[in-house]
């Protein structure tokens, strides 16, 4: 992560406000955000800063959908199947029309091996959602979780 901070300070052509960043998984089943980013002290020297943070949900769907060898078009479909859109809403978003969303739809339930939207939905659900609550960890306003309580 830091290395990856000091390449892209070396590239002339990076945005200054590029920041690396990875999303990991802990052993109890947590995703964190990692990132690295420069600090400059009042004296001018240099210091990293690595900041780790709980995962947001919009940061967890695409690196799910992922994980089952997706193509961009399903990842975005299926991405937008469990933020709730309709196939009509879906099909707008993405300018397809709703026969081609079902098209990639079907082909989204066959890598997961579902068979349909609920049950993709459940299975997200029994990998993200569930582990963490059998650990005691609360929802919070956001929707993804707030730490386990003291």
């Amino acid at each position: 992560m830091i290395s990856r901070l000091e390449e892209l300070e070396r590239e002339d052509a990076a945005p200054a406000d590029l920041v690396p960043r990875v999303r990991v998984r802990t052993g109890d089943g947590r995703w964190l955000s990692v990132q690295a980013s420069r600090l400059v002290t009042a004296a001018g020297g240099r210091q990293v800063a690595v900041i780790l943070e709980p995962a947001a949900p919009a940061e967890l769907a695409p690196l799910i959908v992922r994980a089952y060898a997706l193509t961009v078009r399903e990842s975005q479909v299926a991405s937008r199947v469990l933020q709730g859109l309709s196939t009509k809403e879906i099909a707008g978003s993405l300018f397809i029309s709703p026969a081609t969303v079902q098209q990639h739809l079907k082909t989204v339930f066959d890598k997961v091996g579902v068979r349909s939207r609920r049950e993709l939905v459940g299975r997200v659900f029994q990998q993200q959602y569930r582990p963490r609550l059998t650990t005691g960890s609360r929802v919070g306003p956001d929707g993804w979780f707030a730490d386990p309580p003291g």
